[in-house]
């Protein structure tokens, strides 16, 4: 109920059901990483958690086998989640986009198809924010261009 709610919260964080962080877009102006993982660790009780939780006891008790198959799954995701999140909160963001681009020795091509124009909307703000970091920019606009793109280098 309501007067265990903090500890149930508090339980969410420490098994990892939950995750802790902080996203600051002010810090990669100084070179840091925007996401900061606030809770790295987490405590393995993904089921004791779960326990708590009505609607995983009643899964529990009316199907066991595929409470323990979503356990199962649902302890790899988590584990795999926290480890994404682990290396986003070390990603050195702005320097490895400047590393990125600065390897490029090509243009970027930019190639869709819209019957609706909402891959237009995506590949021409996927174009503008690729050309604010550096990138040339060749938007593949006409059939002609599509036809030729065996002959472009590279592809």
């Amino acid at each position: 109920g309501l007067s265990n709610m903090g500890n149930d919260m508090k339980a969410a964080v420490e098994c990892g059901y939950w995750p802790l962080y902080r996203y600051d877009p002010n810090r990669i102006k100084l070179g840091e990483p925007a996401f900061q993982l606030d809770y790295k660790t987490t405590n393995g009780k993904v089921l004791d958690f779960l326990r708590n939780q009505n609607r995983y006891s009643q899964l529990e008790r009316s199907n066991p086998e595929d409470a323990k198959r979503l356990t199962a799954d649902l302890d790899a995701h988590l584990a795999d989640r926290m480890e994404m999140m682990k290396r986003r909160a070390a990603d050195a963001g702005p320097t490895a986009v400047k590393e990125l681009i600065d390897g490029l020795k090509t243009e970027l091509l930019v190639v869709y198809g819209s019957e609706t124009g909402t891959a237009e909307a995506v590949a021409r703000r996927f174009a503008k924010y690729a050309k604010q970091r550096g990138c040339s920019i060749r938007a593949c606009t006409e059939m002609n261009d599509v036809c030729d793109l065996p002959s472009q280098s590279p592809v």
